[in-house]
């Protein structure tokens, strides 16, 4: 033993899996024990010691040494693993450039187990800043760490962060100066400020997430510590004193996306704090000890502290993540709707249609995924996720601090693993075998999530010739029918979107369509189209055209829902209750105040904007009580505007509501001219029949006598086609255009 540096045993008993530390690790074991001795950072040397020799430690043992010449290493008790980082020479050389001596930096692990010999199961280079490349020491100070349980050079701040599921978390933390040169702890400037980063290296995802908070004292950035520990199943939390918490979304069950920054003032977090260290975790409640006072803190992000951040911050980006945690990783709409409150307070935002997409495609992929069968579970990594880009750079600014988190991919992560046929006893399930299995999913052709803009763009498309009536299974729009369709797969989904809802459920609509080809047909006709050959193209053997159908047809049944969920909750915001109103429909346009009609106007025209962005289906009933409502609201001229832009749709059923209204005076009828210009000629010519006034007779008369003249009616009696139709539609509107 070196006099120089102190020594270190860490203890573990090789049959029963426990780990202590010191002379009451030694006596729980049952026959022999394995002793770990750290010397500095010199070497690791294993002795096992026999169980009559437990009392005496001078006893005869047989040692092996291990670990040499390393600048850092960490003892996982729970995993029985030893990490270390060390020098490897690079064998590699590029071709006609002489070969140097070059020293790398790799991070391995030593496995232990019960019964087999230890293996190492990991080798990874690193490329971390300020670590040298050539194998100096920076510090030169040895520093050894109860918790967690590490020996390190002072200059390197890392530690492992793992799970039993396999996953793997590298966190470094560094302070670094991008112009000027480090300021040194003595005899520095200490008004100098430096940046306060950190970077975590998800190995399980093949990606590394850095973050960097500019602009910190360096008399407060060297004595604070982020504490980096598992939040529930999905999430790691790092928190910083006195500077911000973040939630970085790192789970299994999807790609790391929408990480969440919030302030460092967690609800029952004392102001000194300087260096959390964890000790308990009982779900997302975390007990910790802050080593230099050693008071006990519990550490967790509450609903409430999340609720009040996404009112006080302005990052788009940042509100996006904390919608998409309470729908797609906790299931709260309740808490989605208290979000949602101050929100359409003020709906002429920009951000307010965006907001309103991430709660339906969040909320759609949560709704789909809690109703999918567990062997059609793989499809969900082909469903949309986010409205946000999954690995784009996040800027937020918490307490005048202005903070960045960007995102890169790893190469090839499996590399640097031990695959499972090549362990000491293959194929034994552990933590590094489930690495290596979603390591591998990641592997092959690249499979892309199914975005809603291939369907916004062929709707954009199709719906330009897109006519109720030619679609129509009925010889009339007028006729009766079912509330979606009469059978079928649409059938099934009004049904499924349908299930366990309530009177307390309603919109302050009827939920009827006036022409049996509804819109809303064609947009989820459309929708399970194409998600259905996406997941066609992309899906793997395991999965069978059966899986692919349901969960198709599972999220279209989700997108139906969640839009008519959204919908219900902006009413609620416009304080428009179903529950409390006497009236329904066009009457209870009728009957709410002009600043109530206004606010429940603005909001529905967002959720018309962010339902048609991403080609969701609309409620049933939404179009007619929405054009209705905007021809209360607007100007004539106005709401023209919006039915020549396609906005409002003139239904029959709406289309009566307003020729009622409106007198038969000069104006009036020249209104409802223009009105009837803008609809398709069928739909025109029934309105024309029920409009009892002379223009009305006028405009049918001429058109008969028209079609006589032309031949057509004559053609059709003998029984020819009507090969004079074409011609018969353009007279008919141009004469209607002069009357």
């Amino acid at each position: 033993m070196s006099h120089q540096s102190p020594t270190l045993p860490w203890v573990f008993d090789s049959y029963g899996g426990q780990a202590g530390e010191g002379r009451e690790g030694l006596l729980r074991a049952n026959k022999t024990s394995t002793v770990l001795i750290v010397n500095g950072v010199a070497d690791v040397i294993s002795s096992d010691i026999p169980k009559k020799n437990l009392e005496e430690l001078d006893g005869p043992v047989t040692s092996e040494s291990l670990v040499r010449a390393f600048t850092w290493a960490q003892w996982a008790p729970t995993h029985q693993a030893l990490y270390y980082i060390h020098y490897r020479r690079i064998q590699a050389s590029v071709e006609g450039e002489p070969k140097e001596e070059e020293l790398s930096p790799t991070l391995s692990c030593l496995q232990f187990h019960d019964d087999t010999p230890h293996e190492t199961v990991l080798n990874i280079p690193l490329n971390l800043p300020q670590l040298p490349r050539s194998g100096g020491i920076l510090c030169g100070v040895y520093e050894d760490d109860p918790v967690p349980l590490r020996v390190h050079d002072c200059s390197l701040d890392l530690q492992v962060v793992s799970d039993s599921r396999g996953v793997v978390c590298i966190c470094h933390h560094y302070l670094y100066q991008p112009v000027k040169p480090p300021v040194q702890a003595e005899g520095g400037d200490m008004s100098n400020t430096v940046h306060f980063a950190y970077s975590v290296t998800l190995l399980h995802h093949g990606c590394v997430i850095h973050c960097v908070v500019p602009g910190i004292p360096w008399s407060d950035a060297r004595t604070m510590k982020p504490t980096f520990v598992l939040h529930g199943d999905q999430h790691m939390l790092v928190y910083a004193p006195g500077l911000f918490t973040h939630l970085l979304d790192i789970g299994l069950s999807h790609e790391p996306c929408c990480h969440i920054l919030t302030s460092p003032h967690l609800p029952g977090m004392p102001s000194h704090v300087t260096h959390l260290v964890p000790l308990l975790q009982t779900g997302n409640n975390v007990t910790t000890v802050d080593l230099p006072s050693l008071d006990l803190v519990s550490l967790a992000v509450t609903t409430a502290h999340l609720v009040d951040t996404f009112r006080s911050d302005n990052s788009l980006g940042n509100r996006l993540a904390i919608l998409h945690y309470f729908l797609v990783h906790q299931g709260d709409f309740e808490t989605v709707a208290e979000l949602l409150m101050p929100v359409v307070e003020r709906p002429l935002d920009l951000s307010v249609s965006q907001l309103l997409q991430e709660v339906l495609i969040g909320g759609a992929y949560a709704s789909a995924q809690r109703n999918l069968p567990s062997d059609a579970a793989a499809l969900m990594l082909l469903l949309p996720l986010t409205s946000g880009v999954p690995a784009g750079e996040l800027h937020v600014k918490v307490n005048r601090l202005s903070m960045s988190v960007t995102q890169e991919m790893l190469w090839n992560t499996a590399m640097m693993l031990l695959s499972p046929q090549q362990r000491v006893v293959p194929y034994r399930a552990d933590m590094w075998t489930r690495l290596w299995e979603q390591l591998t999913k990641k592997t092959g052709k690249d499979r892309p999530r199914f975005r809603p803009s291939q369907v916004a763009d062929k709707l954009m498309v199709s719906l330009v010739c897109y006519q109720p009536e030619a679609l129509s299974r009925s010889s009339t729009p007028l006729s009766p029918g079912t509330s979606l369709v009469g059978s079928g797969t649409l059938g099934e989904l009004a049904n499924m979107a349908a299930g366990g809802r309530g009177k307390a459920d309603n919109l302050p609509f009827f939920e009827m369509e006036s022409c049996t080809a509804s819109k809303q047909e064609h947009v989820i006709s459309v929708n399970l189209r194409e998600l259905s050959m996406h997941l066609l193209k992309n899906t793997t053997k395991q999965q069978t055209p059966l899986h692919v159908h349901v969960v198709a047809t599972q999220y279209c049944a989700a997108q139906l829902e969640l839009s008519r969920l959204l919908c219900q909750l902006l009413c609620h915001c416009a304080s428009v209750d179903a529950r409390q109103e006497q009236e329904y429909g066009f009457a209870l346009v009728d009957q709410l105040d002009e600043g109530r009609r206004y606010v429940l106007f603005v909001l529905l025209e967002r959720f018309y904007l962010a339902v048609n962005s991403l080609a969701f289906p609309l409620p049933q009933g939404f179009t007619s009580f929405f054009t209705f409502l905007g021809y209360r609201t607007l100007a004539f001229p106005t709401f023209l505007q919006y039915t020549q832009r396609n906005t409002f749709e003139l239904q029959v059923d709406v289309m009566k509501a307003i020729m009622a209204d409106m007198d038969d005076t000069t104006e009036g009828v020249r209104r409802k001219l223009r009105l009837l210009l803008l609809l398709p000629r069928s739909r025109a010519k029934r309105l024309l029949n029920q409009w009892a006034h002379p223009v009305s007779l006028m405009l049918r008369a001429r058109e008969h006598a028209l079609n006589i003249l032309s031949g057509v009616e004559g053609a059709q009696a003998r029984g020819h086609p009507p090969q004079s139709v074409r011609t018969a539609q353009l007279g008919s509107r141009v004469e209607l255009s002069h009357a």
